[in-house]
């Protein structure tokens, strides 16, 4: 199983997924209680396409079964060809921020009205919680993390970056994203924010 991510469009009757390599294919719903073609309807996938980043799996039928939910956004796109992507992705608002977290744990955060601050993180915690189950058999896959990385930034104020799978719909933002995420600078208020897995 594997993060799936291209242009989902209502062809009438059913949605089908055009993945980033121009490949189309249908696909089914299998994640709990229909999230996902919730999800796309409210974002108005019966208007236009919209992206999509979710876990999904190639079925026998020639179909792809959608699981869970990474992200789904109006106005994106696929990345270019070779472009890198980031282990984990967070944004938020009270004030604007855009945390990165790369494979070796490194964060850089982004807030308006300040270079980017590249923190030396560790992953202070993980857990894995499976997702729930349907009448179609639906494995205990993918995993949801909840997550935290722990760093300082140039002042040498403690940052940290929470993430816990939840539905969340971003205040600056028009999409669904599969985490609930929190950005914690020492002496200020928590900030929340919504985060997604790239790939």
């Amino acid at each position: 199983m594997a993060i799936h991510a291209g242009q989902l469009a209502w062809t009438g009757r059913a949605l089908s997924l055009t993945r980033c390599d121009g490949h189309p294919i249908p696909v089914r719903d299998l994640s709990p209680e229909n999230m996902l073609t919730a999800v796309a309807v409210d974002l108005g996938v019966e208007r236009q396409p919209i992206h999509i980043e979710a876990y999904a799996r190639p079925a026998p039928d020639g179909m792809l079964d959608l699981v869970a939910l990474s992200r789904a956004v109006p106005q994106a796109r696929c990345p270019a060809p070779g472009e890198p992507l980031p282990a984990w992705q967070a944004i938020g608002t009270e004030p604007a921020w855009t945390v990165v977290v790369a494979d070796d744990g490194t964060m850089t955060l982004t807030q308006p009205g300040s270079a980017p601050a590249r923190l030396a993180a560790r992953r202070a915690s993980a857990a894995v919680a499976s997702s729930a189950g349907r009448a179609a058999p639906v494995p205990a896959w993918p995993p949801r993390e909840s997550a935290r990385w722990e760093g300082e930034d140039a002042q040498g104020r403690a940052v940290a970056l929470a993430v816990r799978p939840a539905p969340c719909r971003g205040a600056m933002a028009d999409g669904v994203y599969g985490w609930r995420a929190e950005l914690t600078v020492a002496g200020e208020a928590p900030r929340p924010g919504c985060a997604w897995r790239p790939r």
